[in-house]
Parts: C-alpha cells; structure tokens; sequence
C-alpha cells in the first residue's frame, strides 16, 4: 500500500479536534492558515508565479480555462468574476469550468467530479481556439474532472498550468478512462511534452483530514488572485519579491479583522445552534457574502448536512456572486440566494434557536466590511469555514480530525469514507469496504460481489449517516443496534464510547 499524500495526512494538532473548546478552536484554525501562507511564501512558489507572469506577458495566451471540481471548480468561477473584465482588456479570456456545470454552484452534482469522458469532451470544446491554456485545479491531484482536461489539453498541444497541493508523485495512481496510468501518469506526460507550469506549494496537512476547502482553498484564492492580478501590472514583471509581500499583506489584513475571542464566540454559538437543532444562517453582501456562500455550498458534502443546516444568503442574489452574465434564471430555480434588504426579508425565516452571522452589510453587521473587497473575501473565507468546521466538529459530526459523516458522492470521498472506518474502528482495509457496502445497502453481511462492483453502483444509496453507521458495523454492532443507539446519540465518540479501544478520546488520529 502506496503511504497517503500530504493532502490526505492528518494534522497532529488537531488529533482531539472535536474535544476542543472555542478559543482553542479558533487558536487551531488561524495557526492552520499561518501554514498556508509559509507553504505559498517558503517554497519557490512565489518564482513559479513570477515566471508563469512573465511568460504569459511575452506571449499572451487568447484563452485560459480554469477548470475544477467542487470547491476548486466554485473557486474557478469566483476568480473569472474577479479577473475577467481585466484580463479582457488585455486580449486575454479567461473562462470557469466546473464539473457538474452551473447546477455545482448551488448543489453537490454527483458523479460529476468522476466523469472524464464529459469533462475531457467540454474542456477540449474550450481548447480549440488557438492560443488556449488549461490551467487544472486539483489539490490533491486527484480529481479525474480535471484528468480528463489534462487529456484534452494534450491532445490538443495546449499548454497546462495545474494548482495542487501534493507532488506529482503523490498524484492519483487510480486507472481512468483513457489514462490506465491515472492522474500521476498525465502529469508524467505533460512534462515529457513540455509547456507547463506547476504550481504546487507544501501546505502540510488539512485541520480537518482531507478538507482542501480550508487550507487548500485559501492557497488556491490567494496565489491565483495574486498570478492573475501580477498580469496587469506588467511594469514589475510579477517580481517574486513583489508577490511574496503581497500574499503577506493578504493573510495580515484578512485576520486584522477577525480577533480570536470574535471567531471563538460565534463557533460556540453556532455549535449550540445545531446541537439544538437550529441553523447557520449567514447574511452577507460584496465579498464577504461571496465567501460565505462558498463555505456554506461546501458544508453538506463534508459534513454530511442538509443544505438547510448551512446557508447564506448574498445581497444581490446570484448576479451579485457570478456578474450579469451568469446563468443566474436557472440557479435562482435551482436555490435561491437573495437577499432584499428593502423588504428586509430572508429566505427562509430565521427562528430563535438559529445562529445567524451578518457580514459586510450596510447595518447591524457582525463583521464590517474593511472596504477592499479582496480582503474582505479572505477574512470572510477564514471566519467562515472556522465557524462551520468547528460548529459541526462540536455538533458530532466530526470524530478526532476526521469528518465522519462525509457525503459519498464520488470515487475519492468513498476511498476516504473506508480509512475513515479502518482506522477508527481498527479493522482492515477490505472489512471497513464490507461494513461501508453493507451500511449502504442496508444489510449486515454484504455478498462478495456486491462489495465488488465499482463505487458507481453504489452512489445512488449514498446519504447522510452511512459511516458512522458503518463505523459501528465495524466496531462490532448489530444493524438494528447500530441504529437505534445513533438516533438516541447521533455524536458518534458519545456512541461508541467504551466500545472502540477502550473509550472516548482514545482514537489516535
């Protein structure tokens, strides 16, 4: 068994994660997100940049298509928002494509992410103009979405720049369509062929094993905020020194207006509100209500919540996220997002044992906005997913550092979903595929074959609550057992307390 990436390593500061008051909290994700900003100062990146700049200066490309999945793909799409308009002027396009097409924004889309044919076919469609570059963003070099528009681009001779977080030997080894030798063999290629730029910066592991919305995410807005906006300033050639003070200036202005107690207080209130039943409302406008929608799109796959539990709404609705010319008829079907501050309602209403977070809104906010809008969309990234990452944690749906309750919407979160039971409960790799089949389809002893088939035969039963019933297969509980004891104590170290390795706080993460 090959030893996991980086992105999928749990961090050893974060082992009793869900154990942890507020202020160590939110002690534990700033310290996280200092790492981030050592990994994008510390490690060459800021050269890579600097080169890639002044490549693309000597010769502008006609087209970049930043393409991903999931977070990386929302990611893509808010960066073309922010960049578009200025790197038009420039001759240049700059063009989002997400797996799973505009419906990803507002809702997880499932089999998208691993659906190379689909992907390999709409990014080569984008290709074809002469003059285009794909620019990958996978953190794990993982996301088949995104091997398939490595394929695309090498059929086509296109350049490649690809974000990640891992090495390209820690890439995927997984066969895909087209690609026996999977997400790592592609990058074998791309370099034997030449005309590529990788940037992939050593973050160290996630605080929450796996999640790249946090650490990842941050890393990914921050240095290609700082590759696309160093193109309009063409007079300092994207001097590596020049960048490296600005990604700086970023991390230092974003957390000037998050104090600790601040981030501590609202992580409280927010883990009482869904232990007791409530939600997460957040209310935002410019680019701090931009943030928080994207922290709140990710919290239903991570954490296995209804998209209830987690909202936000954005004053100016989906044209206020994506620009007038947004696919915003159809998403607003799909989810609403306004909010109308002259009707001064929200959708839905807010009830009393809600948390309800305002940013940047012209009254009664609790965080305002600093003015530049770039900071106020990081600060917001960094208050956010340390608000719903430690609600959820203090909520149950976190076990030490992993999430226990993930959504197994595609191939990796179900490779991630099966460690998350071998090593919680102890068992081996293949037992914990056994107790996750048979938690999926419901039966306590699933066939061989049907533990067999590929993880597409069993997407359609994925749900929330399937791990941890799964983890308390593996631990040795009976179907009917499992269940009762989860809906009498759905926090599942409470559940299983004195059953795995002796007793809650005992699982070495």
């Amino acid at each position: 068994m090959e030893p996991l990436p980086r992105s999928e390593m749990p961090h050893p500061a974060s082992k009793d994660m869900d154990l942890m008051d507020p202020k160590s909290l939110a002690r534990l994700f700033r310290a996280a997100e200092e790492e981030a900003r050592e990994g994008l100062r510390d490690s060459g990146i800021c050269e890579t940049v600097a080169g890639l700049v002044a490549s693309w200066i000597r010769e502008p490309p006609r087209r970049i298509v930043l393409a991903g999945a999931g977070t990386s793909g929302r990611l893509a799409v808010l960066l073309a928002r922010r960049h578009g308009p200025g790197l038009r002027r420039l001759g240049i396009e700059l063009l989002p494509w997400i797996a799973g097409g505009s419906r990803a924004l507002a809702e997880a889309v499932e089999g998208a992410e691993d659906d190379v044919p689909a992907a390999r076919a709409g990014i080569g469609e984008l290709l074809e103009i002469p003059g285009s570059v794909f620019f990958g963003i996978s953190c794990g070099l993982s996301a088949p979405c995104v091997a398939g528009g490595l394929q695309a681009a090498l059929e086509r001779e296109a350049p490649v720049a690809l974000f990640g977080v891992n090495t390209p030997e820690e890439a995927r080894t997984d066969p895909l369509d087209g690609a026996p030798d999977g997400f790592r063999g592609l990058l074998a290629r791309v370099e034997e062929r030449g005309k590529f730029r990788f940037l992939l910066p050593d973050l160290g592991p996630e605080v929450l094993t796996g999640s790249s919305r946090l650490k990842g995410g941050t890393a990914t807005w921050v240095l290609l905020h700082e590759l696309f906006r160093s193109l309009l300033l063409p007079e300092e050639e994207g001097r590596p020194e020049r960048i490296r003070a600005r990604i700086d200036e970023a991390f230092r202005k974003a957390w000037g207006l998050l104090p600790e107690g601040w981030v501590a207080a609202r992580i409280a209130r927010a883990g009482e509100a869904l232990r007791g039943g409530g939600r997460i409302l957040c209310l935002g406008a410019g680019g701090m209500g931009r943030a928080a929608v994207l922290d709140a799109s990710e919290c239903p796959p991570t954490f296995g919540a209804s998209p209830e539990e987690a909202r936000a709404f954005l004053a100016g609705g989906w044209t206020a996220l994506l620009g007038p010319a947004g696919d915003c008829a159809f998403l607003d079907r799909v989810r609403p997002l306004s909010l109308s501050f002259a009707e001064r309602k929200v959708l839905p209403k807010t009830g009393e044992g809600d948390f309800v977070l305002r940013l940047g809104l012209p009254e009664g906010e609790d965080l305002p906005s600093s003015g530049d809008e770039d900071v106020d969309f990081l600060a917001a990234k960094f208050g956010c997913n340390a608000i719903t990452t430690g609600a959820f944690a203090r909520a149950g749906k976190v076990w030490g550092n992993r999430m226990v309750d993930l959504q197994l919407s595609n191939a990796k979160l179900f490779d991630r979903a099966c460690r998350i039971v071998s090593d919680l409960c102890g068992v081996p790799e293949g037992e914990a595929l056994r107790c996750l089949v048979g938690a999926l389809h419901r039966t306590e002893r699933p066939e061989t074959s049907l533990c067999r088939l590929p993880v597409e035969a069993h997407r359609g039963l994925a749900r929330p609550g399937v791990v941890p019933l799964a983890i308390c297969l593996a631990s040795g509980l009976g179907l009917e057992e499992a269940e009762a004891l989860l809906r009498s104590e759905p926090i599942l170290r409470r559940a299983l307390a004195g059953v795995l390795h002796g007793g809650e706080g005992s699982i070495d993460s």
